[in-house]
């Protein structure tokens, strides 16, 4: 993905288009998306779209082995009652961030020097 300044991005022929991000920090016109991270997959007009349910998922692409997400939220529900509360209440339990398919999916690493998709296994365990 190339986050590129409006005069470049402007340049670019339309093929080309499809592998970028305009990145501006003009407080009047902002456009940063470089938090998001972007894998794309350009189609043939013919075809444009892929054939998968994104409801279900069947792997996680890393770009570290090591890498883990964030699990927590920092808001904590209390479980006996269901109701929100303090980290300190003994039924706490703090929310996940994450989906709960996130530990069942396998999980791969696109291994830059070998230039290939390495497996990973097992998946990231839950910290408790």
């Amino acid at each position: 993905m190339y986050y590129a300044r409006p005069e470049r991005y402007d340049k670019r022929s339309k093929d080309d288009k499809p592998w970028m991000v305009r990145f501006e920090a003009n407080p009047n016109n902002w456009s940063d998306w470089t938090h998001e991270r972007q894998w794309r997959v350009v189609l043939p007009a013919t075809r444009p779209f892929l054939s998968f349910n994104a409801l279900q998922p069947v792997a996680i692409l890393v770009g570290d082995p090591m890498w883990e997400p964030a699990r927590g939220t920092g808001y904590y529900i209390d479980r006996a009652s269901g109701e929100l509360c303090g980290p300190d209440s003994v039924y706490a339990e703090e929310l996940s961030s994450l989906p709960g398919w996130w530990d069942r999916l396998q999980r791969w690493w696109w291994h830059e020097e070998a230039g290939e998709v390495v497996r990973l296994s097992p998946t990231v365990v839950p910290r408790s």
